[in-house]
């Protein structure tokens, strides 16, 4: 596609979770299989090119802005994002910029990977990973929520493609924002990067150690600490297993701190003598080895788009168990387990059966495999280029 494309890169400033990952992999496949000429991404004081995203981990961007290395630390962002008029007052300097660098650039159309886009004179497509804002509120800070109902329409109405990321993201979009926004929408899954895949355990055991951790035996449930992934419902169930199957297999909490988690850490205190470890936020570089070394995955959020870190765990090799929200049904595609985290003794007996069912989890393992192979960043750039050669004609 030989025609400048305008990215926002500004979720890779902090670190990567769904919207960062979705940003930086599709931006390393569009780039890898030269799917478009050229491709500027804005990093809020900067543009860079997607030759350089493509070179080394999306850290440097942030490193190459001295202020960005403050703002990785959770507590100042909680801080400063609860200060009246902060994120109108940043996303405001962003326009600005941003407009600034299109005046600089001949960009035929301009990408949003994270629902509210900046004012823009040409093609827009806006991607949608979940309507949880809208569906759950109560899960959000109100000051994103207040943002998200006040931008987001009007990124849909002056989209001319939406790109969501599931077909249930894609009814929820038509039931909320009507049919006019639905006729303009595609479906484009998300992929798996080619890191994901099984590590051998001598490999994984060497990153493992320095997580405190031992390959096939813990349980694994990865994901930002916050109220929509339901940590508290299976903090419960995890506690009705026996004793043994506890101490063999340990629950691990990975993820970065989120919002509203004070619940969270009050939970976790009382169980303080129960085999619980947080980890924090894991590097990148680690998921693989994290995944592979696990007995079993578990994912019990209560709503969401697609829900990549099943997908993952499933290259990995590792079996899963996921709640009953229909993206997380959507993705694993019967290739593992489901249950109703809010039923405690069945979400349990779900648990116990993904870490004790030895015929069950060889053919999990087989179908996660192949679902796995059937989803890639590379063919989700494939189909998005698709998209912006419709729009740049």
């Amino acid at each position: 596609m030989k025609t400048a494309v305008a990215w926002n890169g500004t979720p890779l400033l902090t670190p990567l979770t769904g919207v960062g990952q979705y940003t930086l992999q599709l931006i390393r496949a569009l780039h890898r299989q030269s799917l478009v000429d050229h491709l500027q991404v804005f990093m809020a004081h900067e543009w860079r090119s997607a030759v350089e995203l493509d070179r080394g981990p999306a850290r440097q961007s942030r490193e190459r802005v001295p202020a960005m290395r403050v703002l990785q630390n959770p507590q100042f962002r909680k801080w400063v994002g609860a200060l009246p008029g902060m994120r109108a007052l940043a996303r405001a300097r962003q326009a600005s910029a941003f407009r600034e660098g299109c005046r600089s650039n001949a960009f035929a159309l301009y990408h949003e990977p994270n629902f509210v886009a900046f004012p823009f004179d040409g093609p827009l497509v806006v991607t949608v990973h979940d309507l949880s804002f809208v569906r759950h509120p109560e899960t959000h800070p109100k000051d994103r929520v207040r943002f998200m109902t006040q931008g987001l329409p009007l990124s849909l109405e002056r989209a001319q493609r939406v790109v969501v990321v599931s077909e249930f993201v894609r009814k929820e979009v038509q039931q909320v924002y009507g049919t006019s926004i639905a006729n303009k929408t595609v479906v484009i899954p998300n992929g798996v990067a080619p890191e994901f895949h099984p590590v051998e355990p001598a490999l994984a055991q060497a990153h493992l150690e320095t997580l405190g951790l031992k390959p096939g035996a813990y349980l694994l449930a990865l994901g930002t600490l916050e109220p929509r992934k339901n940590i508290l419902a299976l903090l419960e169930a995890y506690t009705l297993l026996p004793k043994s199957l506890k101490q063999r297999y340990p629950l691990v909490l990975a993820g970065a701190e989120g919002w509203k988690t004070g619940a969270i850490a009050r939970r976790l205190h009382a169980l303080r003598h129960e085999p619980i470890c947080t980890l924090g936020f894991v590097d990148q570089d680690l998921l693989p080895a994290l995944y592979s070394g696990a007995r079993g995955f578990v994912y019990p959020s209560t709503y969401e788009g697609f829900g990549l870190p099943v997908l993952e765990s499933m290259a990995c090799g590792i079996p899963s168990l996921v709640s009953l929200a229909p993206a997380l049904i959507e993705v694993q595609a019967g290739a593992g387990l489901s249950a109703d985290p809010q039923d405690p003794p069945a979400f349990a007996r779900a648990m116990t059966q993904l870490l004790e069912d030895e015929p069950s989890r060889l053919l999990w393992q087989a179908a996660g495999h192949a679902r796995a192979r059937a989803l890639s960043w590379d063919l989700a750039a494939q189909r998005l280029a698709q998209v912006y050669r419709t729009l740049a004609g």
